[in-house]
């Protein structure tokens, strides 16, 4: 376990949202554990697809894997000009300002 700053944690997610408009999907799954189902890998990206308002997620078992998998494939339901509005968009689904400290 590693403890971050609020911040940073927040940081990241920003990051990883802001690439999923560009490449127009995402590029690997998100590891669960067979068993149980609770995420073992990817845990910041299931977390930013929740918050975007996608239908499904590419999940595979125990580690994550390399394949893309379109916004539209996982029933991305806003209907956004990702190019003219993608920090406003970023910033109004995470909350805070851009600068902003937490």
């Amino acid at each position: 376990m590693k403890l971050t700053e609020l911040g940073k944690a927040r940081e990241s997610e920003i990051a990883i949202a802001s690439s999923i408009p560009k490449k127009g999907g995402v590029d690997t799954t998100i590891a669960v554990d067979k068993e149980s189902m609770r995420v073992v890998e990817n845990g910041k990206l299931c977390t930013v697809l929740k918050k975007i308002g996608v239908r499904f997620v590419p999940v595979s078992y125990g580690v994550s894997e390399k394949i893309f998998v379109s916004l539209e494939d996982m029933g991305f339901s806003k209907i956004l000009n990702l190019v003219d509005t993608e920090f406003s968009w970023i910033q109004k689904s995470f909350s805070i300002r851009v600068g902003q400290r937490l």
